[in-house]
């Protein structure tokens, strides 16, 4: 069975909260409207921020969570260029994936995803060569 881990930057500490205890919590704010809550291990989080750890760890043995942005750097075996590229589930797949931005010879960008799939050996296979090098809430930058 794979671990349950979850993260997210806490409301009141500024800093991201790490833990196996998560609670998301519709409430009703009033006149109708709903507003999510996020909790990881009883600390309010800023729930756009709520990542979940996708069972894999990058190249210097951290663990990857949805939202971290990783570096991937070519390797012998394989002929890919490096890249940076954003951890993500992808909802129609129901899989934890990563998107990241080409250049097409048109010189227009393209967001590909690409899906970590127990059937896709080749991309399970390049995770040992990630690594992270910051997330999307803290470092949106560094995929630009």
């Amino acid at each position: 069975m794979r671990e349950k881990e979850f993260r997210g930057i806490s409301e009141h500490f500024g800093m991201m909260e790490y833990g196996s205890d998560f609670k998301l919590n519709n409430v009703n704010v009033g006149g109708g409207e709903m507003e999510q809550w996020a909790f990881v291990n009883g600390n309010k989080i800023i729930t756009k921020t709520f990542g979940e750890y996708i069972s894999h760890i990058d190249s210097n043995n951290r663990k990857i969570f949805e939202g971290d942005i990783v570096k991937y750097t070519s390797h012998s075996g394989y002929l890919l260029d490096s890249f940076v590229a954003e951890i993500k589930w992808i909802e129609s797949l129901a899989c934890f994936g990563y998107s990241k931005i080409e250049i097409e010879k048109n010189g227009f960008y393209d967001v590909f995803i690409h899906p970590f799939s127990e059937h896709d050996e080749f991309e399970i296979d390049i995770l040992p060569y990630f690594e992270i090098v910051g997330n999307i809430h803290e470092n949106a930058d560094l995929l630009n």
